[in-house]
């Protein structure tokens, strides 16, 4: 995201996993060791006095906010009542009936049948708080958690921009998840999707009822499930900040991409992102980085950590893109330098 900020603005970060990427790309970074309001806004003050600067808030803060602490700062973002309508189950799945919007089954207490259910994180990013139920036993979140019937199917996820409800196409995507972490569902990555044109026409209606009640700003993305069985579409998640897809999203609008009239770019290539997740708990030391660095004339690689950092047992190590004329090429190319990356820890 910031990589695609900073042709338009000279870009602050508060956040509380870094990489060197990240501090190359802002004017300055400031960590927070746990998401704390009044230390954001301590640092917002320090950052902007008087009030005037622009404000996105992205993942980790979306999820987690309670108060505005924006004051007369102008957020080019969903406004902090969306953001929690997006991250309240029970307001969100309520406002997607009244638009007859179609979305899988859902409920808040534990279903008797427990297969094909799923038990899901209300403040899940990337599917951290995304599990199977099994039927020994149910495992306990940290937060609010609800149960959802899983639909087999065609993940795809579509980003937009939305301006007083006018909704401009930027990309659409087909998702795949990291398959080593089961029972938990994590996103292992996107690749570029092209639509037929009546699954494109019935996605865009729906966006557009979205977008309108719940009063959508800026880029956004939602995940749908295209069933397998029916053809039927679902309305999976809102997500009011691109995740994995804002690197093609940078490489193909570049600084047009904050635009509020933007025309959809249909790009001959084809464009992937994948998280490298860690095998093992590993410190990331200088051997790792070079190793790294020899690799990225080959493909691009972000969300690098620090010297010395401690990785977990499937806990991201970077993300690496891809892209080129060929689908099957590109996600080759993926699949080949995750195992390097992988191997480069051993």
């Amino acid at each position: 995201m910031v990589g695609a900020l900073k042709h338009s603005f000279n870009v602050y970060a508060i956040c509380k996993f870094g990489s060197k990427i990240l501090e190359s790309d802002c004017e300055q970074v400031y960590y927070l060791n746990n998401y704390s309001e009044k230390k954001i806004r301590i640092i917002l003050d320090q950052i902007d006095p008087f009030e005037t600067k622009k404000i996105l808030i992205g993942s980790g803060f979306a999820e987690n906010i309670k108060t505005n602490y924006l004051g007369k700062r102008e957020n080019i973002g969903n406004s902090f009542k969306t953001l929690k309508n997006l991250n309240s189950p029970g307001i969100f799945f309520d406002k997607l009936r009244k638009s007859k919007i179609t979305f899988p089954k859902w409920k808040f207490d534990v279903p008797k049948n427990k297969k094909k259910w799923l038990i899901k994180g209300a403040k899940s990013v990337g599917g951290l708080l995304v599990q199977k139920l099994k039927k020994e036993k149910i495992n306990k979140f940290s937060c609010n958690h609800y149960f959802q019937k899983c639909v087999e199917g065609d993940v795809v996820s579509v980003q937009f921009f939305s301006y007083k409800n006018n909704i401009n196409f930027l990309s659409t995507n087909s998702q795949w998840v990291y398959k080593k972490a089961d029972p938990t569902l994590i996103l292992g990555g996107v690749i570029t999707k092209q639509l037929t044109e009546d699954l494109r026409r019935k996605i865009k209606t729906i966006i557009k009822k979205i977008s309108l009640n719940f009063e959508l700003n800026g880029l956004n993305s939602v995940d749908f499930i295209i069933s397998k069985k029916n053809k039927k579409i679902y309305v999976i998640e809102v997500n009011g900040r691109p995740g994995l897809t804002i690197n093609s999203l940078k490489e193909i609008y570049g600084e047009k991409l904050f635009i509020r009239k933007n025309n959809f770019i249909f790009s001959k290539k084809f464009y992937s992102s994948s998280i490298v997740y860690s095998k093992k708990c590993f410190f990331f030391d200088k051997k790792i980085r070079i190793k790294l660095k020899k690799v990225q004339h080959k493909l691009k690689i972000s969300e690098i950590g620090f010297y010395d950092e401690l990785i977990e047992e499937k806990q991201p190590i970077c993300i690496i893109h891809s892209c080129s004329k060929s689908k099957k090429k590109t996600k080759h190319i993926i699949e080949k330098y995750s195992k390097k990356i992988i191997d480069f820890t051993k």
